[in-house]
């Protein structure tokens, strides 16, 4: 809890009766934006910690487990927004109430109530998986509201600069003044997108120069500069990859630094003939265990 929150909290709880908590999370909003920036805000929205776009969509991308968010800044004040961060419960929207209902066979059922239940028919929906149940209604033994499903406390880990960060995001939605659609969309679909990343390389050095023997026959399958290669690939790219793909060549298959020599090579003496290195990679025959890929120090 940052030091803010905590003075707050405190205030609420001494002058309960005299100090209106519209008024004290308005001076805290006035705090929050005198530090705030709303691009670092879409990074705090989109980090893993957080995993804000998980339960919540703006425009088409993002979860549907809580309130859509694209327009949240010109819908609704900001002292509701920087309530519903610190306090979760205090305001939540009919569609996103959670209920627990308790039938007579004992069992349980939880979820959204559906606006299209019927005098006859419960119907819930369940927040995580999407899917519908349906319950009679007369099979209802008793029927609560639950607690909403966006945890307390969960910007208490927060800096104080980071909580602004994000409050000026959530403000500025809807905005004039908020970030281009196209940004947030596509910070959100980067932070959860978590396939390998791949992209077009050829085996050819970038300095062919360098390496006079790169085309010889015994480095025929061998891959060089590959993660030079992927580096300035991807530095190239207005959105940042979270995944990249590994050497194709590190579990010896393909692309393998282990030479290309036929059976006859190995039976002849040209190993013992090769300029030795510090590090030599080869298969190494020993009378205990043959090691398919043995690297030798020196």
């Amino acid at each position: 809890m940052s030091r803010m929150q905590a003075q707050v909290q405190s205030t609420l709880r001494r002058q309960s009766s005299q100090v209106c908590t519209f008024c004290i999370l308005t001076l805290l909003l006035h705090h929050y934006a005198a530090l705030a920036n709303a691009v670092r805000g879409l990074a705090i929205y989109t980090n893993a910690k957080a995993a804000c776009f998980s339960c919540h969509k703006i425009n088409e991308t993002g979860g549907d487990i809580g309130p859509a968010l694209t327009t949240i800044g010109a819908k609704r004040p900001g002292w509701e927004i920087v309530e519903s961060l610190l306090w979760p419960n205090a305001k939540i929207e009919a569609e996103y109430q959670p209920y627990k209902i308790m039938l007579d066979d004992d069992s349980v059922g939880s979820g959204y109530l559906l606006a299209s239940s019927t005098p006859q028919i419960v119907r819930l929906k369940d927040p995580a998986k999407g899917t519908i149940q349906e319950i009679q209604r007369n099979s209802i033994v008793q029927e609560s509201k639950s607690m909403s499903l966006m945890p307390n406390g969960l910007i208490d880990g927060l800096s104080e600069g980071t909580q602004a960060d994000l409050v000026r995001f959530l403000l500025d939605l809807g905005t004039a003044s908020g970030l281009p659609t196209s940004t947030i969309e596509s910070a959100i679909k980067n932070a959860s997108h978590h396939e390998v990343a791949s992209f077009d390389y050829s085996k050819q050095p970038l300095q062919p120069e360098r390496r006079e023997w790169w085309q010889h026959p015994i480095n025929k399958d061998r891959l060089y500069d590959y993660y030079a290669k992927q580096a300035v690939h991807f530095k190239r790219l207005a959105t940042t990859a979270n995944v990249l793909e590994s050497y194709p060549g590190l579990d010896g298959a393909g692309f393998g630094h282990w030479g290309g020599q036929n059976e006859e090579t190995w039976k002849g003496d040209e190993w013992n003939d090769a300029e030795p290195n510090l590090v030599q990679c080869n298969v190494l025959v020993h009378p205990k265990k043959t090691i398919a890929r043995a690297v030798c120090f020196r």
